[in-house]
């Protein structure tokens, strides 16, 4: 069940337990509305906690929604989420959101709906709908400003960065810190206000002060957001939306932020964002590898001489604080689960067959593995690494074949993830994706050429990987990288 209730003397706590990371669907949706309306009219409680089961309360809205949206060319009314929060916000009895993990997007939207609201410290904030070419859409942009004043609530919607629950209780949008026991002090503070009722954020106006000081910084902050953005329009509306909320009522409101979130649902940024969400998190999926394939420990890796094809990724190793050996190829090497090499020889096999069985990288440009498979015990331990590295981004493409093991592949993509640098997985025999993208990709017909034979030729597994490959490598904006969108559009 997506939603329970438990009732401790006086006050009703509502759980969201749907995880992994507790996202808005319909039933969610519903179910709190529901929710609300038992502990409203039962005459015991006094008040109520609105938090989550798991490990954070609401990361969002459910993304596969607006997908779903986009494809059917239909636009709810408040992006379907106007019903809850504005239930939430009508509710007779005090409600007190309490919040831990990440609060986000149409989390932070419900949490704004309640009348209190109390974070732990290490939470954290924000509403980061414009990195999905969206923005906030159940009353985000009218709450927000209400809270904190429209200078930080356009910036907070505009960039869409995260903040601290502490940075989040200075500018006012948390009432309370709490240090460990969520639960117990939220509902200690529930008791607290219980004679106080309902404080609604819809009714709270003193902070919506708009003059020529604050049209000056809006200014600023579109300029900025557009840079940051490169060129995408989303932020504009979003900062158009919280400016509405000085000049309107809060009912008129929220009918501009639904023609402004239409607006930007409907346009190709959105489309192509929300596609290249879906199509990162994708990346990982490799026919044979699942989250049950065993995988080597990523904590200790070697290298067999000093070239530069290392330089890129030896930084990322040591600020990690992996167990790492550097060795010429004749030096004896203790036993370790990765070992990179940028050459092949009788020197460095016999090296690598003294190191039990380890994982054996090629950081070479090019990933001739066919020249290599005669290598007795190599093969389905081999994989190559093409690193793309710049002064502020690193990109990998991990390079496997036919008989490469699913241990070596989940092996590899878990550390990328340990690094925390973008991948994809392919099969390059011998030249790698980014390196066909690069002919062709100031000519997009020839680059879609070039897709379709990466994906025939089963370089790359989905045609959305050579978005990823685009966005990463060439540093394309993301709101332009839409190769995929365009090829499943002439289907």
């Amino acid at each position: 069940m997506a939603i329970s209730i438990e009732k401790q003397v006086q006050v009703g706590l509502i759980y969201v337990d749907n995880p992994p990371v507790n996202a808005i669907s319909e039933s969610v949706a519903s179910g709190i509305i529901e929710a609300i309306e038992t502990l409203e009219s039962d005459p015991v409680i006094r008040v109520v906690v609105l938090t989550a089961r798991g490990r954070t309360f609401v990361a969002g809205a459910d993304v596969r929604k607006f997908e779903q949206m986009i494809h059917e060319r239909i636009c709810h009314l408040g992006a379907g989420l106007y019903d809850v929060t504005n239930r939430i916000e009508q509710c007779k009895k005090p409600v007190v959101c309490a919040m831990f993990g990440t609060t986000l997007g149409g989390g932070l939207e419900l949490a704004m709906s309640c009348h209190y609201r109390i974070a732990l410290k290490a939470s954290l904030l924000g509403q980061p709908e414009v990195k999905l070419g969206l923005i906030p859409g159940a009353g985000g942009t009218q709450r927000l400003p209400r809270l904190c004043g429209i200078v930080k609530a356009a910036e907070l919607c505009a960039f869409g960065d995260s903040i601290t629950a502490e940075e989040a209780h200075e500018f006012g949008i948390v009432d309370r810190l709490a240090e460990s026991d969520l639960i117990a002090e939220a509902t200690e503070y529930a008791l607290e206000i219980s004679n106080l009722g309902p404080r609604r954020t819809c009714d709270q106006v003193e902070k919506l002060t708009f003059g020529s000081q604050e049209e000056s910084k809006l200014q600023k902050i579109r300029q900025l957001a557009q840079e940051k953005f490169q060129g995408a329009t989303c932020s504009g509306l979003a900062i158009d939306a919280v400016a509405k909320s000085a000049m309107l009522s809060f009912e008129d409101g929220l009918t501009i932020e639904n023609d402004l979130f239409v607006q930007a649902h409907s346009s190709p940024e959105a489309h192509a964002l929300i596609s290249l969400f879906f199509a990162e998190r994708a990346v990982a999926k490799v026919v044979g590898v699942s989250r049950d394939t065993d995988c080597r420990s990523c904590d200790s890796v070697a290298f067999l001489g000093l070239n530069q094809p290392y330089g890129a990724i030896l930084p990322m190793l040591i600020r990690n604080e992996l167990d790492i050996q550097l060795a010429y190829q004749a030096v004896p090497v203790r036993p370790c689960e990765i070992v990179f090499v940028s050459q092949w020889d009788s020197v460095i096999q016999n090296t690598v067959n003294s190191m039990n069985d380890p994982i054996v990288v090629m950081t070479s440009n090019e990933f001739d593995w066919e020249s290599l498979e005669p290598v007795d015990g190599l093969v389905q331990n081999l994989v190559g690494l093409k690193m793309t590295v710049n002064s502020n981004f690193a990109f990998a493409e991990i390079a496997i074949h036919g008989s490469t093991s699913p241990t070596a592949t989940a092996t590899m993509i878990q550390l990328m993830k340990k690094l925390k640098i973008p991948f994809v997985v392919e099969k390059p025999n011998p030249v790698f994706a980014s390196d066909r993208i690069a002919k062709q990709r100031f000519d997009s017909s020839d680059l879609m050429i070039e897709a379709w034979q990466l994906v025939n030729e089963k370089v790359v597994e989905r045609i959305s990987d050579i978005d990823v490959i685009q966005v990463n490598c060439f540093r394309v904006p993301r709101h332009l990288a839409n190769v995929g969108i365009s090829i499943e559009a002439k289907k």
